[in-house]
């Protein structure tokens, strides 16, 4: 299982990629910077005080990767050099998850990729 780097939080939730990569986090964190988790608050019934609740999630691990970078207090990573595929799969778990702080800077890139892509095509 994979920890945010660096990160001195007590990891009280896990998430789980649909490609199976499992990352530590804190239900604090995304209570507080995302819409589509429930609060620290809020009980979990499946989680006992000895272990941990694993949440399966549809997306790959990079977007996972992606949206948990977005959800800690820090400056986010760019988004600019991610790769069309990468940045339409991200700004979708972004609306999932209403991820606040990722939300603008997902209207930027799928703009660009937008205008990208009615620019490559033919008639």
């Amino acid at each position: 299982m994979a920890a945010y780097i660096d990160c001195k939080a007590p990891i009280d939730i896990i998430l789980q990629s649909s490609d199976g990569k499992q990352f530590g986090t804190h239900k604090s964190y995304l209570g507080i910077y995302s819409g589509g988790f429930p609060s620290a608050d809020m009980p979990t019934p499946s989680a006992t005080s000895s272990t941990l609740e694993i949440v399966e999630l549809e997306e790959m691990e990079d977007v996972v990767h992606l949206l948990l970078q977005f959800m800690h207090p820090e400056c986010p990573p760019s988004t600019i050099p991610l790769h069309d595929d990468l940045i339409i799969r991200f700004s979708e778990a972004v609306g999932k998850y209403i991820v606040y702080g990722a939300i603008e800077c997902c209207k930027l890139r799928m703009r660009s990729v937008s205008r990208r892509s009615r620019s490559t095509k033919t008639y």
